[in-house]
């Protein structure tokens, strides 16, 4: 996922790499992104054919301005603060807010979204197709993305919005502070994908069978 910002703003927007200096999330890449409305910092780790992102914002003033998918994206979005709104003209609406998270199909599309002056900071854990098969296939709201992605559906949708429990934000904790040699780390992550994905489960229990 990328950003598309106002155009207006492109003479006074800088983008440069991001040196991780925290130790959160260290292993990503990063790309930081610094203009009249404050700043954006994103980072993706991509491994064994699953992506990763950390997308931080802090901004000064309401800001609005477009998440691009390039191609079509199955995702769980865990807002861990702040909120994004999407600026529909006859009824605004919430498609993200701090503490919950969400199943979520976007086929080829730029997503225009606002947000209030602030923090925010959302996490971001694309979904493969394989990823999907493992554990997904039982189960209505993963059956029906998983759909979605063989046929390269043009229609976007969100689905299933639930609280971040305890038992889910350890797991992000987990992601995010890992400290091992690549190999381990991507065993360790992808066990913890299978976590989350069977939380959510719990969460809804809905099958399709």
């Amino acid at each position: 996922m990328n950003y598309r910002l106002p155009e207006e703003w492109e003479p006074y927007i800088t983008t440069t790499p991001y040196v991780n200096e925290s130790g959160i999330f260290s292993y990503a890449e990063g790309e930081l992104i610094k203009g009249p409305f404050g700043t954006l910092l994103k980072r993706c780790s991509e491994e064994n054919g699953y992506r990763l992102w950390l997308h931080e914002l802090e901004v000064n003033q309401p800001f609005q301005f477009q998440l691009s998918f390039p191609k079509p994206t199955a995702s769980i979005m865990y807002m861990l603060e702040g909120e994004m709104v999407y600026p529909d003209e006859e009824m605004p609406h919430v498609l993200a807010t701090s503490g919950f998270y969400y199943l979520s199909y976007m086929p080829v599309l730029n997503l225009p979204v606002i947000v209030q002056a602030g923090r925010h900071t959302l996490l971001q854990l694309d979904l493969s197709e394989k990823l999907l098969e493992v554990v997904g296939l039982k189960y209505y709201g993963t059956f029906e993305i998983w759909n979605s992605l063989q046929q390269d559906s043009l229609d976007g949708y969100i689905r299933d919005v639930c609280p971040i429990t305890e038992p889910v934000r350890n797991l992000l904790h987990q992601l995010l502070h890992c400290d091992m040699e690549e190999e381990e780390r991507m065993l360790h992550h992808y066990a913890r994908f299978i976590d989350l994905l069977l939380l959510y489960f719990k969460h809804r229990r809905r099958s399709i069978w």
